[in-house]
């Protein structure tokens, strides 16, 4: 590749669900947090939360699809601020084949595409 040229990162569909979905946010030894998913893709998402996780957290998110739960270790990424909270983006860490099939599945369930 020659210097200068820009490689465009292509991203993942995402589906804006603006908190409809209830999510519990597991934190190695501490109590579990609820919050609202605000958009989602197969690579992660963003959650709507009262208080910020610092950025590099790993935690575990656990919330129901159409077709069915998702339990998967995610990485908080650095929160934004609102006015109606804290947004703060995520992405799964190595998710394993059958929960990487089933957000594939949802996601093609919330955008409305044909299986």
């Amino acid at each position: 590749m020659k210097a200068g040229t820009k490689v465009e990162a292509r991203k993942s569909p995402r589906a804006k669900l603006g908190g409809a979905v209830s999510v519990t946010v597991r934190r190695q030894g501490s109590k579990r947090i609820e919050a609202r998913l605000h958009e989602i893709s197969a690579t992660g998402g963003i959650l709507f939360l009262d208080e910020e996780f610092e950025a590099g957290s790993r935690v575990m998110l656990v919330f129901d699809t159409p077709v069915g739960l998702v339990k998967e270790t995610a990485e908080m990424l650095p929160p934004h601020w609102s006015t109606k909270g804290c947004l703060q983006p995520f992405r799964f860490i190595d998710p394993g084949e059958r929960s990487q099939r089933r957000l594939q599945r949802t996601m093609k369930h919330l955008l409305g595409l044909k299986s």
